[in-house]
């Protein structure tokens, strides 16, 4: 359990952290009106996830990273419509 924990903490860093980049990457096109859900949702997750790894607790950090992963996702659709 242990080297799963591990793991998923690192996974879960590193989509943090390559999250953070994307927004940065797509500032632009992700200030209109219609992308304020998407980008607002992705920073509420980003922010979750890096709460959840400042502690112990793996169901959040795994949940966190659930979510961030799935809302992630919604920019690189957004992007792609445009």
């Amino acid at each position: 359990a242990e080297t799963e924990n591990l793991e998923l903490r690192q996974k879960a860093d590193g989509l943090r952290y390559a999250v953070k980049g994307h927004l940065r990457r797509n500032e632009e096109q992700l200030k209109g009106d219609d992308a304020t859900e998407v980008r607002e949702t992705v920073e509420s997750d980003l922010k979750t996830l890096t709460d959840a790894l400042k502690g112990d607790d793996y169901d959040a950090i795994r949940s966190a990273y659930d979510d961030l992963m799935v809302s992630q996702g919604e920019i690189g659709r957004y992007l792609y419509k445009r």
